[in-house]
């Protein structure tokens, strides 16, 4: 018989105030997940409990620790981003069944211990840090005060279908001044830091409960989140207050777009981005860049959509970008992904997406920057701009 393992996750100052129960859910979720795609048959694992995994392997009698470290390293990205907050370290065991179940309920003290021991346990025994975790964790102080927002105003973005020649929703901005500097995420993009990133977000989901309080808009309302803040842990602590809030109204009216992806993110991300804000959104969809974004990158069973932003580029660049793009739809359709192409800023732009049928466009060619949401009204694309909600 083959020996088993069984894997331990530690997070530093997991037993501590931030030992909640959703996140222990998620690092059970985003491992889970990883295991369920990478450690395939005839390899098989089995959770214990949260943050603790038995593995079996008939063709070997040890794991490939390579595969472990890259287990840390996801972890460590997904819980704490690029942040120093914090650390994701994996304990791993090697033996017959009685030495795992006996490791599995261990607490950190005899952990700790049996890794210090001369004992055959700890011969077998292996400590695997994530790369990229820092090397000691710095001593917790009272977090800085977040930087001051203000001058807040909503503006809106009309999101037109093509096919039915009328308009679907509308994309929120938050035009406000962060940290001395003034930003509007329908104009510039996204912030151009971290810090600002994070604080946009949380401005523009407290903004977003606001409308839905009253009432909401017509159509579907586009809540634009950074790809950070929603595969990041100690961000999704910072959010998660509003993103139950938003629970509460009718998701099905609700899409999140997240911006700013990596260019090659790793298959399961967007699945683990949806299991974390499905509570709050029917669709979420992914802002991209590049033409060539990796439709892989989308993964089936989540409701998702794909946009390309269109870049500030020359004319016949961003044509080129969106010809390139669009020429993708049978790929998109296939993985049953909605396409849409954003930031369309001249007339030959929204006459070319119309004419290689991109189901949704926005951007200043379609509608101003409205003061209101727009109405759902049908309107031929020779009438556009619409300037005014």
């Amino acid at each position: 018989m083959h020996e088993l393992a069984c894997i331990r996750i530690k997070v530093s100052e997991f037993g501590a105030a931030g030992d909640t129960a959703h996140l222990r859910g998620l690092i059970a979720k985003f491992t889970d997940y990883f295991l369920g795609q990478r450690w395939r048959a005839p390899r098989r694992h089995q959770a214990l409990a949260p943050g603790c995994f038995m593995l079996s392997d008939p063709r070997a009698t040890r794991l490939d620790v390579d595969e472990l470290n890259e287990l840390a390293s996801d972890l460590q990205y997904h819980l704490f981003g690029e942040s120093a907050s914090g650390s994701v370290q994996i304990y791993a065991l090697w033996g017959e069944p009685a030495e795992v179940a006996e490791f599995s309920v261990m607490n950190d003290a005899a952990l700790e211990a049996a890794m210090r021991s001369d004992s055959g346990v700890a011969g077998r025994l292996v400590r695997i840090e994530s790369r990229g975790a820092p090397a000691a964790a710095a001593p917790r102080s009272a977090p800085a005060p977040a930087p001051m927002a203000a001058l807040e105003e909503t503006c809106f973005r009309g999101v037109y279908f093509t096919p039915r020649k009328a308009f679907f929703g509308s994309i929120l901005g938050v035009r406000t001044d962060i940290g001395g500097k003034r930003y509007d995420l329908l104009a510039v993009g996204r912030p151009p830091n971290e810090e600002a990133e994070l604080e946009y977000d949380l401005i523009t989901l407290r903004m977003a409960n606001r409308l839905m309080e009253r009432g909401g808009p017509p159509g579907m309302l586009y809540v634009p989140l950074s790809f950070r803040t929603a595969m990041t842990r100690m961000r999704l602590e910072r959010i998660k207050p509003w993103l139950d809030r938003l629970g509460r109204f009718e998701k099905s009216r609700m899409a999140a777009n997240l911006y700013a992806p990596p260019a090659a993110p790793p298959f399961e991300t967007l699945a683990l981005a949806h299991e974390t804000l499905r509570g709050a959104f029917s669709v979420v969809g992914l802002e991209v860049v590049s033409p060539d974004f990796p439709c892989h990158a989308m993964v089936t069973g989540c409701g998702r959509s794909i946009c390309l932003v269109v870049g500030q580029k020359s004319p016949t660049k961003r044509l080129a970008d969106i010809n390139t793009f669009l020429d993708r739809l049978e790929e998109f359709k296939a993985a049953k992904v909605w396409a849409a192409v954003g930031n369309l800023q001249a007339k030959d732009e929204v006459e070319l997406a119309v004419r290689r049928k991109a189901p949704f466009v926005w951007g200043p060619a379609v509608t101003g920057a409205l003061s209101q949401p727009v109405r759902l009204d049908a309107m031929d694309e020779e009438r556009l701009p619409l300037q005014a909600a």
